[in-house]
């Protein structure tokens, strides 16, 4: 059994394409029992907020287009695995103190994100 119960994947379709190409893609589904996709640019910031409390995953993994998340997070999110940066305008310093746990690529990804730039 995967070690994650729910993961969300809250990336645009261009995202997916640029950040989980091919075998990455492929390799996905083995980590959670339950795996969902949301595009947050679809949904906006009161859709994707409520999507993500419908879904309540254990894992959020977001891009660029993620919107803010809300200041009660649903119960069973424990982790945001942010793939594009600052993660300033996705949570609060409360949330985090509280032991929500929020890791980027930074540097791990600057190249991709720089070639997405130019």
């Amino acid at each position: 059994m995967p070690p994650i119960r729910s993961l969300l994947i809250a990336l645009t379709p261009q995202e997916r394409e640029r950040f989980l190409p091919g075998q990455l893609a492929a390799e996905i589904p083995a980590l959670a029992t339950e795996l969902h996709f949301a595009d947050p640019a679809e949904l906006g910031r009161n859709g994707f907020s409520a999507r993500l409390a419908q879904l309540d995953p254990e894992v959020l993994l977001g891009g660029w287009q993620l919107q803010s998340l809300p200041t009660a997070l649903p119960p069973s999110l424990r982790y945001l695995c942010y793939l594009t940066g600052s993660v300033r305008r996705l949570v609060t310093r409360a949330q985090i103190e509280q032991g929500f746990l929020v890791t980027n690529w930074g540097g791990t990804i600057s190249r991709t994100v720089a070639e997405c730039a130019l």
